[in-house]
């Protein structure tokens, strides 16, 4: 049986946009600058969603304790 993402569960490993700007206290349009300039690799799921993976997230967290 699959089981299916929801903002309390999201899917194993992976954030939402949403989810991630909590996590890192920023605005939207800074995800969307990461995202446009290559900086942040996301997946898409469907036709309009997309998660961040959280190796994707991990990475970028130790680049900036670096």
């Amino acid at each position: 049986m699959k089981t299916q993402a929801t903002p309390e569960a999201p899917a194993a490993g992976y954030l939402t946009p949403s989810e991630l700007r909590h996590r890192w206290k920023v605005s939207a349009m800074f995800l969307w600058r990461l995202r446009r300039d290559g900086k942040l690799k996301v997946t898409k799921f469907g036709s309009r969603g997309v998660r961040i993976a959280m190796s994707e997230i991990e990475r970028i967290e130790r680049e900036a304790q670096a």
